[in-house]
């Protein structure tokens, strides 16, 4: 047979082809695998107690997402999803720290821990998980705990050995190119016959959202409009018009083809509530808003327990018998609520209710001490503005301010009580009603109570913002007289170590303590140890 027309054999090409397509794919997988085991999760002890505050730190390293500026959603659930603890914590340059509060009660099992990052693309949407066991005599334990294998070299802990109970502890951090430090001390013996891991690898899993899409920016807020059955054609480009309570802020957004929605996070924002008014071609539309819920379907596991030992809880519940009984003698102080000031909002007249004898009714106050108002009793009753721009009433109702909160329903208004009204101001020229916007189309009431008032209303949501978490233990008072039983003696997470280097005092418990210091920088990351001893006397 004549082979000499068929063309020559291609093997050396195709292995060539193949193996660049198996380096090419090992590259992938390697980046996959290193964006698993990028992050890490530092806790401030290694076991809590039902009820306790668990302090931790985030940090993500040679991870795309660890270098931009975003959001961590952290959750606490339990094996049927339900929420125990949701906070929102940012991240930047690839370092979070915040704080994990568990709940009081509940019986045996596993909770978890779920950490969402804010992504691109749907591609990059995931989450990580720690699971925690619940014992029955209310230990914690996290199931992912790891003991830490890089030990820094070019970095040194100086600090002495031995203290005293209420002693000042000094610690002096050297080395170069320290990006993130993380210190931890707390009482080894506390966690006797535990390994004392406070550092661990946490679980990658898949979130799901009940918007289903693909892009996600870093956002204060995100959500969907959905307009009553009739409006539900027109789901593009509907306007929402909100306003922020606690930072007296205006701003509009826009819906896409899905009527989904973002609002930036071009501040810091905290939990506040905020007011919305939809628009489609400037025509007010009656809508609500769905916000974003993203969760993951918790584990269902099996925890052998043959090996843990859980006497952390029984010291807590003694700490905290020895503790109230010492504080049942102290009166506490409590802290008030920061809260919006309603002088920050300049109006055009301004009225001191307080200077009149009590009215019986806000149509009372309206009526007779209020101008540029006019009050119409009726089903529903009715309150318009005197508009300078048109020299007429408004043809609808205005929005109220009310303790910084805003609500456009005047049933509200006229339920209250007059008798705890401190003031009202009007808003019913341009140049005081021009920072609402739109939402002040028809004038704006402001009112001050004398006492907090609770107003449920319509077109108003609570929003889950940013919170500011302290990464730095509090300061105890050397002069107290209540015993200091703390288990954790110290904490501090941040980006640079202080040239001043750290200092804490010891508590009244004397035992073996271990500091724990975790870097990221030249060395990527790494851990330090140093034990030290605390007596009743040196």
């Amino acid at each position: 047979m004549n082979y000499s027309h068929q063309p020559a054999p291609r093997a050396p090409q195709l292995i060539t082809l193949r193996l660049l397509i198996y380096f090419v794919a090992s590259l992938m997988f390697n980046e996959a695998l290193a964006n698993d085991t990028n992050w890490r999760i530092v806790f401030n002890q290694p076991q809590y107690a039902l009820g306790d505050t668990a302090h931790f730190a985030v940090v993500g390293i040679n991870s795309k997402h660890a270098s931009r500026k975003s959001v961590l959603t952290i959750k606490l659930l339990d094996k049927q999803g339900n929420s125990f603890f949701y906070n929102r914590i940012l991240m930047t340059e690839g370092f979070s720290a915040g704080y994990l509060l568990f709940p009081d009660q509940m019986p045996a099992g596993v909770l978890t821990m779920v950490i969402i990052p804010e992504v691109v693309l749907e591609s990059d949407f995931f989450a990580y998980t720690v699971n925690w066991f619940v014992s029955e005599n209310g230990t914690l334990v996290p199931l992912t705990g790891k003991s830490m294998i890089e030990t820094c070299k070019n970095i040194t802990i100086n600090m002495d050995s031995i203290f005293m109970v209420r002693d000042k502890v000094e610690i002096n951090v050297k080395g170069e190119r320290i990006n993130n430090l993380i210190v931890s001390a707390y009482n080894k013996q506390v966690f006797a016959d535990f390994n004392n891991n406070i550092y661990v690898e946490p679980d990658r899993v898949v979130p799901n959202s009940n918007l289903k899409t693909s892009a996600r920016w870093p956002y204060y807020f995100r959500g969907r409009v959905v307009p009553e059955s009739t409006q539900k054609s027109t789901m593009d480009s509907i306007a929402i018009t909100i306003y922020l309570s606690k930072v007296n802020l205006v701003y509009k957004v826009f819906t896409n083809k899905a009527g989904i929605f973002d609002f930036p996070l071009f501040m810091d924002f905290e939990d506040d509530w905020i007011f919305y008014k939809t628009t489609y071609k400037n025509q007010t539309i009656d809508a609500t808003i769905e916000l974003e819920n993203v969760t993951i379907n918790p584990p269902n596991l099996n925890v052998d327990t043959s090996n843990f030992k859980l006497e952390y809880s029984s010291y807590n519940n003694i700490r905290k018998s020895v503790e109230n009984s010492y504080n049942f003698f102290r009166y506490g102080e409590g802290i008030e609520e920061e809260t919006l000031s309603e002088s920050d909002i300049i109006t055009d007249i301004d009225v001191n209710i307080e200077k009149y004898e009590p009215f019986n009714t806000m149509y009372d106050v309206f009526l007779n001490v209020v101008p540029m108002v006019r009050y119409r009793i009726g089903e529903p009753d009715q309150l318009r503005v005197f508009l300078k721009k048109t020299a007429g009433y408004a043809m609808a109702d205005p929005l109220y301010i009310i303790n910084g909160y805003m609500t456009n329903q005047t049933e509200l208004i006229a339920g209250l009580d007059p008798r705890f009204i401190k003031r009202i101001g009007v808003l019913r020229t341009d140049k005081t009603l021009a920072r609402f916007g739109e939402l002040g189309s028809n004038g704006i009431i402001i009112i001050e109570t004398k006492a907090n008032v609770e107003l449920t209303s319509k077109n108003t949501l609570f929003i889950k913002g940013i919170t500011k978490h302290n990464s730095v233990s509090k300061t105890i008072e050397l002069d107290s007289k209540s015993p200091d039983l703390r288990p954790s003696v110290f904490w501090w997470a941040g980006t640079k170590p202080p040239a001043a280097g750290f200092s804490f005092y010891t508590s009244n418990a004397p035992g073996q303590y271990l500091l724990q210091a975790f870097f990221t920088g030249n060395e990527k990351f790494c851990n330090l140890k140093k034990s030290f001893q605390v007596s009743i006397s040196k």
